[in-house]
């Protein structure tokens, strides 16, 4: 079984569900509100290794994916504890993730990738990039827009969106003409990318949940 741990508001869900159906996947979703477990016990001998928390039994899945959500966080059934007890409770927790991370397509750490530098690394090592801009002025938008006959997206550079209000957080989208017109003049610095025609393109997204089913029907 798959655990996917997402953030609250995860526009891409529908999309997930929809592969992991697709390839009838068993799979078990908990959001960044749900990441708190009960601790039970953890068994460790020659013969088994055994992890019970509950809500989530985390003995349970073979593969994880952390998508821009919290780590996994276990606590104690007595409440309260004391700054001793809660040093070795962090120390737990960093045993249980990085077991969780054994076989993980995505772990916590990967989140604060900079996505921006990423780009920057691969002009450098020679591969084709997206011409690009970040701007906060509407007239360097306009003429970017233009330039590329209106075929440009909006991304966060990190989680803002410059257009959509929808959700919390933004996900990569096409830029329309209307949206450009409603925007102040100036605005917080965004991040626009040309679309690259390329046939052969395979989106990080659909890479990323190829690569999830493979651990899972593999392990």
């Amino acid at each position: 079984m798959i655990l996917i741990n997402i953030e609250e508001v995860d526009p891409s869900l529908e999309r997930i569900i929809d592969w992991l159906d697709y390839y009838k996947a068993s799979y078990k979703l908990i959001n960044e509100n749900q990441t708190e477990l009960n601790f039970e016990t953890i068994e460790l001998s020659n013969d088994c290794f055994i992890i019970k928390t509950n809500p989530v039994d985390l003995s349970m899945f073979k593969v994880y994916w952390n998508r821009k959500s919290l780590p996994i966080k276990v606590n104690t059934h007595n409440g309260a504890v004391s700054s001793i007890h809660q040093q070795e409770l962090n120390y737990l927790n960093v045993f249980l993730n990085r077991i969780l991370e054994t076989n993980a397509v995505n772990r916590y750490q990967d989140n604060f990738t900079n996505k921006l530098y990423n780009l920057y690394t691969a002009k450098k090592s020679g591969i084709n990039i997206p011409d690009t801009i970040i701007t906060q002025e509407r007239e360097s938008l306009i003429h970017f827009y233009n330039k590329h006959s209106g075929q440009i997206i909006n991304k966060a550079i990190d989680s803002a969106s410059l257009f959509d209000q929808k959700y919390g957080s933004c996900y990569t989208k096409l830029v329309e003409e209307s949206e450009i017109k409603s925007v102040k003049k100036d605005f917080h610095p965004r991040y626009f990318k040309n679309v690259l025609q390329n046939n052969m393109k395979l989106g990080v997204f659909t890479f990323l949940v190829v690569v999830i089913l493979w651990q899972f029907f593999r392990s």
